[in-house]
């Protein structure tokens, strides 16, 4: 486990919670400036991987526009001037505390002069901030677009931890996230929920040791009942969405795919 790794470990002992976490994880990031230095390299890195370096014939070079935002901003601006001003076309900086719902982001610039913006942020989770710092870009240059976010703390989730937590808070069963595979994955608008990139993941539990668990959990206002549903029954319930024709067609031929090359040989295998 690496410093970082250590620090963010402490951290999560202390303050759980996600704004309190993340701000105790602000105000660590800012008092080490190794972790910073290390965050910058790998900025850098990416903006030679990706050939955005340009080449001006002087002995300094510009890749576009950065965003810094709030304390972490003025903390990173204030700790390595020359080699911001020398990197980036122009550097703009943002207020800070964006990830809480009623805050919106304000440019302190009146002129923006490039369109591709790299962010430049102590930490991300959901993309709000991002998405929040380029709406309001676009308010003012309708070109502009963040094409790039590097941070020194990724706190967001994969498809399958995301998977782990919702059956957890809405069924009240605790199943590790190596247990979901991915099986189908819809980007139809006209058949997603709202629009959205929908990935559907498949888990198979024990009978014996997940049957009464449904029982014990389940959030209040997101789920009105929890019931274990025989296979045969699908097709008599009306289902939301595109759920019966993507179970019909895509989880029971999976479900039957797994009984036949897994259970079954497993089986023999054991008589034999």
């Amino acid at each position: 486990m690496n410093f970082l790794d250590k620090k963010v470990e402490e951290i999560l002992k202390n303050h759980p919670s996600g704004e309190d976490f993340f701000n105790h994880l602000d105000d660590m990031i800012r008092g080490h400036k190794s972790i910073i230095d290390a965050a910058w390299d790998k900025l850098v890195q990416w903006c030679y991987d990706e050939h955005l370096w340009i080449n001006r014939g002087i002995p300094t070079f510009g890749w576009n526009g950065l965003i810094l935002t709030g304390a972490f901003g003025r903390a990173v601006f204030n700790y390595m001037p020359y080699e911001i001003r020398k990197t980036f076309e122009q550097v703009i900086l943002v207020n800070g505390g964006l990830r809480q719902e009623d805050a919106k982001a304000q440019i302190l610039v009146n002129q923006i002069d490039v369109d591709d913006f790299i962010l430049f942020d102590d930490s991300f989770y959901s993309g709000t901030t991002r998405n929040k710092i380029e709406e309001a870009l676009k308010e003012i240059r309708q070109g502009c677009k963040i094409i790039q976010t590097v941070c020194i703390y990724d706190g967001g989730e994969s498809a399958t931890e995301a998977c782990s937590r919702e059956v957890a808070e809405e069924c009240g069963v605790s199943i590790p996230s190596e247990a979901f595979a991915l099986i189908n994955v819809e980007t139809d608008p006209k058949k997603c929920n709202k629009g959205n990139v929908t990935l559907r993941h498949l888990c198979i539990l024990s009978l014996r040791k997940h049957i009464g668990k449904l029982q014990e959990g389940g959030e209040k206002d997101e789920v009105d009942g929890i019931k274990w549903l025989p296979i045969e029954e699908i097709p008599n319930y009306n289902w939301a969405f595109n759920h019966k024709s993507t179970l019909l067609n895509e989880i029971i031929p999976k479900l039957e795919e797994y009984y036949h090359n897994y259970v079954l040989d497993t089986i023999k295998v054991t008589y034999e």
